[in-house]
């Protein structure tokens, strides 16, 4: 594999609650998601898939323990990923 992966603080956010919040392969199967989402040269249905599934994880296990402000500043984070601006 080619290239450096840089972590924004909102990546190491969502590594931290991959790592809270889920347990045995999960964790770093959602970094792999994250890490695909980041790649721009990952096809863009496989980015939006990625997306899709961390925003269920962020709805479906983290939800409770997030404010609503920070659930919308990860989903427009992820969504900036998938479209590039």
């Amino acid at each position: 594999m080619n290239g450096d992966i840089h972590y924004s603080d909102e990546d190491k956010e969502l590594i931290s609650l991959f790592e809270k919040y889920t347990q045995g392969l999960e964790p770093m199967h959602l970094r792999s998601q994250l890490e695909l989402l980041k790649d721009t040269t990952s096809p863009e249905a496989e980015r939006k898939t990625a997306k899709q599934r961390i925003v269920g994880f962020l709805y479906n296990k983290v939800a409770p323990a997030l404010s609503q402000s920070a659930l919308t500043v990860l989903t427009a984070y992820l969504q900036k990923l998938v479209t590039g601006s």
